[in-house]
């Protein structure tokens, strides 16, 4: 069973700078980095839950990193 694969919910830890943020996701797409000193994917996630807390510090985050 792969990590981000069909029907996968996955428990996410975001390290932002104030706090650290939990969210649920599902998996939209992933694929291997192109570094091949690196091993791993890139995941794309749809957040499927987020407290309102943490729903407004990841909106914050973006609109001062956009």
């Amino acid at each position: 069973r792969y990590l981000a694969g069909e029907n996968c919910r996955l428990a996410i830890t975001l390290e932002l700078p104030d706090k650290p943020i939990q969210l649920t996701a599902s998996s939209a797409r992933y694929e291997p980095l192109d570094d091949p000193a690196e091993m791993g994917f890139l995941i794309g996630v749809n957040i499927t839950n987020i407290s309102d807390e943490d729903r407004k510090l990841f909106i914050a985050y973006l609109r001062n990193h956009s």
